[in-house]
């Protein structure tokens, strides 16, 4: 599988996903926050793991099969 770039809305903004499939995972590279919007709310734990639970039920995956996201790899 080759790079994908999903749309997902967490926490009431928009996010657009780059990542792709290996090893039987999906890896994010970059999470980008859409629009003109400032982030409003803590880029915490648990901000990244409602992106990660977001992007499973997306592609239609397990939650340990979408590695965790670095908050790195977050441009808000």
């Amino acid at each position: 599988m080759g790079i994908s770039r999903i749309t997902i809305e967490v926490g009431g903004y928009n996010w657009r996903v780059h990542g792709n499939q290996g090893g039987g995972r999906f890896q994010i590279h970059l999470v980008e926050l859409l629009g003109n919007e400032r982030l409003d709310v803590p880029l915490n734990q648990k901000l990244r793991l409602e992106l990660r639970c977001a992007v499973a039920k997306f592609l239609d995956l397990e939650i340990d099969e979408v590695k965790p996201i670095p908050a790195d790899l977050i441009l808000a």
